[in-house]
């Protein structure tokens, strides 16, 4: 907040801001939209990770029967792969290295060896 510009629109938007979505008693507070994880998925929420996927299928606004067939079919095509591979349980190394690394960093962020606050 010390780095923005003298605007007042820019005040009123990051009043705003605070007030909605960073402050404890906000209408949307960090617990609810923030989640305190070492997971590396890239979105915690499942319904908003398929509908991107299922988005970025298809190349036109107004896709024809036929490629919405297809579309589909690859989906459920994924989702049994996904299956059969989760019952296996053998991540990729580099996945388990950045959650190591990441628990390890939550760690100390919890017992105040670091803090949110960056330094410039």
């Amino acid at each position: 907040m010390a780095t923005q510009p003298n605007d007042d629109r820019i005040h009123e938007f990051c009043d705003y801001f605070l007030e909605t979505y960073v402050m404890a008693d906000s209408l949307f507070p960090p617990n609810v939209w923030a989640k305190f994880s070492n997971s590396t998925m890239r979105t915690t929420n499942a319904c908003e990770s398929f509908h991107s996927k299922l988005n970025s299928m298809f190349y036109s606004p107004n896709p024809s029967i036929f490629q919405l067939v297809d579309v589909l079919k690859q989906v459920q095509c994924d989702i049994y792969v996904k299956i059969r591979s989760s019952n296996l349980n053998n991540r990729r190394r580099e996945i388990l290295e950045k959650e190591k690394c990441i628990s390890s960093v939550m760690k100390k962020f919890q017992n105040y060896e670091i803090s949110r606050i960056l330094l410039a």
